[in-house]
């Protein structure tokens, strides 16, 4: 309660405030009667202190000293008696009052303090009853928002009702996720206990002035980590971070309006700020939840021997799967994230987890900018999409693709995307992500779209049975195989093929010193009876590469072990 509450109390009609009118907004919370020369030992602050003056001296020193300590001592005012031991409030009271913005009231003797007492006692009761009812509001109606809110912009405007006042939901860096203004509400009929129907706000609902610029600014620069009022070109703003364990999800803010900021606005904004935490959290789980079915989905699509499953087929009908389109696989990945032969590899530290995970997030907003089924999934370092392609070839799906590219390639990153080719059903998306695979494991990493279509040696691979393939590969290397380190040597073969036989660079990447890698060479040459800087030698190791991963011959292969030809 404020002492300029206190001033508008019937009673005090008779009451004047006769000096320290500035200081009408202290806070009042109870009330005592002290007569005695010194009242500090008796006070804890925020006192509407009672006196007659009886034991009050009269030097000017001492009367102004006493309303320097009571205001020290966060007394809230003094109502003085005045008409017996002071015919008014004396001068000094007076000055020291003006001064210092300590209110003082003149009471005339006649008026009991009882009845002083009576009345503002029972205001400051109203007031708590009143706090009490608006607190049961605030939990009622933040609690409805919590169980039926079903968007951000739905829990936004339950706060802007409740308080009255404009309010916004910010992302970390204070970009407006959910706006809405009081005056922009419309009642409708809803469910007992439900948030009533409001219109969608937007940016040009909101009055001019309403939201000022400071979202994008002083949210961010601040550092707000608690529930605080801040200022900005002079009007008050509620600031609540939303909170999801250790992560900051971003913020709800509060604007003052035509009322000044109460403490249980700021109980209403910080509870607002926990309802949208846990609505972000269900929407996260739910997010996942869905992802994870989903990517269940398509780990089964790219299995061949699941393509026949009446169960895959039920479950492709659910994730709107149309089977009687034709179905392209794209692989995602980049460069930084991919092995220095097989191009996959498990992924090794969280930094390397969050690239994967942005890539798939591109991916996913392609695919729904599109109207398209976002059927994606995780292997490793790579991100796995089915895309659907209605007829033989979609007008402009080359230009599509380099739309997705240069989508991954935004930030400086730099992506590699490979692509197989369209073919119709369940069987088709098995097929195609063969090819995707091997376009990403055979081109070489130039900017752009690896598509499968445009390696033509994988085409006159697919035409040999694969056992033929296999066969031919294990001749061409059977000394390597078993011989002594078939692991390291194949390694070794690999990134040679991979930096154009330039031993610096196969070196480097490999992480070994030069001279190991021509110590390694001069070993395989012995092994093989072939000289590695001979054309045809390059040739048929650079065949065998390819066709090594084509039949992705290498995950089969154990560093220490040499391969059983007979198997």
């Amino acid at each position: 309660m404020k002492i300029g509450d206190v001033g508008r109390l019937p009673i005090f009609r008779e009451i004047p405030l006769v000096a320290g009118a500035a200081g009408r907004e202290r806070e009042m919370r109870w009330v005592h009667i002290i007569d005695i020369p010194d009242p500090l030992q008796w006070v804890r602050g925020h006192e509407l202190l009672l006196s007659t003056g009886f034991a009050w001296f009269r030097e000017e020193t001492w009367l102004s000293g006493l309303v320097e300590r009571l205001h020290d001592a966060e007394v809230a005012g003094l109502v003085l008696a005045v008409g017996r031991y002071f015919p008014a409030v004396p001068e000094p009271v007076r000055a020291a009052a003006d001064r210092l913005g300590f209110p003082v009231f003149a009471a005339p003797f006649r008026i009991p303090f009882i009845e002083i007492i009576k009345a503002v006692q029972e205001q400051l009761l109203r007031e708590q009853y009143e706090s009490l009812l608006r607190m049961e509001e605030i939990h009622r109606t933040l609690t409805s928002a919590a169980l039926y809110a079903r968007s951000l912009d739905e829990l936004c405007a339950s706060v802007a009702q409740l308080l009255e006042r404009s309010t916004a939901i910010l992302d970390p860096e204070g970009r407006i996720l959910a706006i809405a203004d009081p005056a922009e509400a419309e009642q409708a009929p809803s469910d007992p206990g439900k948030p009533t129907g409001l219109r969608k706000p937007t940016r040009a609902n909101v009055k001019a002035g309403t939201l000022p610029s400071f979202c994008t600014g002083v949210v961010h620069e601040r550092g707000i980590e608690e529930s605080e009022v801040v200022h900005h070109n002079g009007q008050p703003v509620i600031v609540s971070p939303i909170q999801v364990g250790r992560e900051r999800k971003g913020y709800l803010v509060v604007l003052a309006g035509s009322g000044p900021i109460t403490g249980l606005d700021l109980r209403a904004a910080e509870q607002g700020a926990t309802v949208a935490a846990l609505h972000l959290m269900r929407e996260e789980a739910a997010v996942h939840a869905e992802r994870r079915v989903r990517s269940s989905f398509v780990d089964a699509l790219l299995t061949p021997r699941m393509a026949g499953s009446a169960g895959l087929a039920e479950q492709a009908r659910l994730h709107g799967f149309d089977e009687g389109a034709q179905h392209v696989v794209g692989i995602v990945s980049e460069e930084r994230l991919l092995g220095t032969a097989s191009r996959v590899r498990a992924l090794t530290s969280t930094q390397e987890f969050t690239q994967r995970e942005h890539l798939g997030g591109v991916v996913y907003d392609w695919l729904r900018k599109h109207d398209k089924p976002p059927l994606l999934t995780y292997f490793l370092n790579l991100v796995v999409f089915v895309d659907v392609v209605h007829g033989p070839r979609m007008p402009g799906q080359g230009d599509s693709w380099q739309d997705l590219y240069l989508r991954l390639a935004s930030g400086g990153a730099r992506p590699v995307l490979a692509v197989g080719q369209p073919h119709p059903g369940l069987e088709g998306v098995s097929r195609s992500y063969e090819e995707a695979h091997a376009a990403l494991l055979t081109q070489p990493l130039l900017q752009g779209v690896l598509r499968y279509e445009d390696a033509r040696f994988l085409h006159l691979l697919a035409r040999i049975p694969k056992t033929e393939l296999r066969r031919w590969w294990e001749d061409l290397l059977q000394a390597i195989l078993e011989g002594p380190h078939p692991g390291t040597h194949l390694e070794v073969i690999r990134a040679l093929v991979e930096a154009g036989f330039d031993g610096q660079a196969a070196a480097r990447s490999l992480f070994i010193h030069p001279n190991t890698l021509r110590y390694r060479a001069r070993a395989i040459e012995k092994l093989l009876g072939r000289d590695l800087s001979d054309p045809e030698t390059r040739l048929l190791l650079a065949a065998a590469q390819q066709i090594e991963a084509w039949l992705g011959t290498h995950e089969a292969v154990s560093p220490s072990e040499p391969v059983n030809r007979q198997q």
